[in-house]
């Protein structure tokens, strides 16, 4: 009798066991799963900050070049390009891992927005080509007289005063002007 309570004893014990091995070999695979999805979505975030980052400052180095001339900063623009071209196919290339992963209905639209983006990105760069090539169309006395207001307005800027940065710290405040003072004003060209 004791030896079949015993066996009986044993058997579930083991059942248990094996059925509580089973989950935690689930769940460890269920969170191996998880994490990898959470480093290819951490890994997608800052290529995305990133492509972001150096979208802005090429940008901001063709405006210069705009303003300033086609030389400015040549050899930045072209290593800005390269690493949005690097940066794109890195996010393109985890957009289809994640694809395959997790599948179409869950990533719906990822990939397909990614070369909308490469393409809006090359549409921007080549419409800043063409308005760099109308200004360097555009003929020299009129651009040096550009420059020299450009250079007379820095000239200008960095005479001024320097302002506090904050009235209330200052200790004064600015009074707003009543609107009745502002309409009793004459204007130019009025009888």
């Amino acid at each position: 009798m004791y030896k079949h309570k015993l066996y009986l004893f044993g058997f579930i014990s083991a059942a248990v066991l094996i059925i509580a091995l089973a989950g935690v070999a689930v769940s460890a695979q269920i969170t191996k799963e998880n994490l990898r999805q959470s480093v290819t979505a951490q890994t997608l975030l800052s290529e995305h900050q990133m492509l972001s980052s150096i979208s802005y400052r090429l940008f901001k180095q063709l405006t210069d070049e705009l303003i300033f001339g086609r030389n400015a900063n040549q050899a930045l623009v072209r290593n800005k390009r390269q690493m949005i071209e690097e940066s794109l196919r890195v996010i393109r290339d985890l957009e289809v891992q994640q694809r395959e992963e997790l599948g179409p209905d869950v990533t719906q639209g990822s990939v397909e927005d990614t070369d909308e983006l490469e393409a809006l990105i090359g549409e921007i760069i080549t419409e800043f080509n063409e308005v760099i090539a109308l200004n360097d169309q555009t003929p020299s006395a009129s651009r040096s007289a550009c420059n020299s207001c450009w250079n007379t307005q820095s000239t200008i800027n960095s005479a001024k005063p320097s302002m506090p940065q904050c009235p209330a710290r200052a200790g004064w405040y600015l009074r707003p002007t009543p609107v009745s003072k502002l309409l009793t004003v004459p204007l130019s060209g009025s009888a």
